[in-house]
């Protein structure tokens, strides 16, 4: 006999005063999970609304006959959505501009990381270089802190340096950087490493470099 399973989450913890950029991202991630197992409230991750529309910018689907939310019924679910939302802030200063100031979830991130002053720029891609290893970690957890930072770091949508462009969805994580993200691991844990693993693996480095 079939049995349906309905997996719960617990709500993510309120957000503080003070957030940093990991643990900011650590909590959207969360809330993220948390949102996706309401059916009423999933469709606003991906979803647009707009706050001075009618019905918020909503509409009736191309089969509204079978449409089970009407424009107005939506626009409610909207409301309720980023009220929610919202009451995760420690303090309701920021409650105005979640609720009537944003249009997608992506706008609600970015307010967000514009309140906590996170925001992606050449000086949190900085913060890569100063990262250090703690001897509470294991070496393995620290490559992919360092690679952590380099993706949460990449160059957003439409930008142009020297000819090259990031295309229309921005940088992707590739092989390369992940070499160069085992570069600079190599390089925090022992420089001594890069010229061991140069003599040990000379004859496998050449062959990738050559594939």
């Amino acid at each position: 006999m079939a049995h349906n399973t309905i997996m719960k989450f617990h709500r993510p913890r309120d957000l503080k005063n003070t957030e940093t950029s990991d643990s900011l991202d650590h909590w959207i991630n969360q809330f993220t999970v948390y949102i996706q197992r309401d059916p009423l409230m999933a469709p606003f991750l991906t979803g647009q609304w707009n706050s001075a529309a009618d019905n918020m910018g909503f509409t009736a689907g191309p089969n509204a006959a079978a449409d089970a939310l009407s424009p107005a019924e939506q626009a409610a679910n909207c409301k309720i959505f980023l009220a929610h939302l919202a009451s995760f802030m420690e303090v309701p200063y920021h409650r105005t501009a979640i609720e009537k100031r944003t249009t997608s979830l992506a706008s609600v991130w970015a307010l967000l990381r514009k309140i906590y002053n996170v925001e992606k720029s050449a000086e949190s891609f900085l913060d890569i270089g100063m990262i250090t290893y703690s001897k509470s970690e294991s070496y393995l957890s620290f490559y992919y802190r360092i690679l952590y930072y380099v993706e949460n770091n990449l160059a957003d949508a439409n930008i142009t340096v020297d000819t090259i462009s990031t295309g229309g969805t921005g940088d992707k994580l590739t092989v390369s950087l992940m070499d160069m993200a085992a570069l600079l691991w190599l390089e925090k844990l022992d420089r001594r490493l890069l010229d061991r693993i140069k003599i040990d693996y000379s004859v496998r480095i050449k062959n990738a470099c050559l594939s």
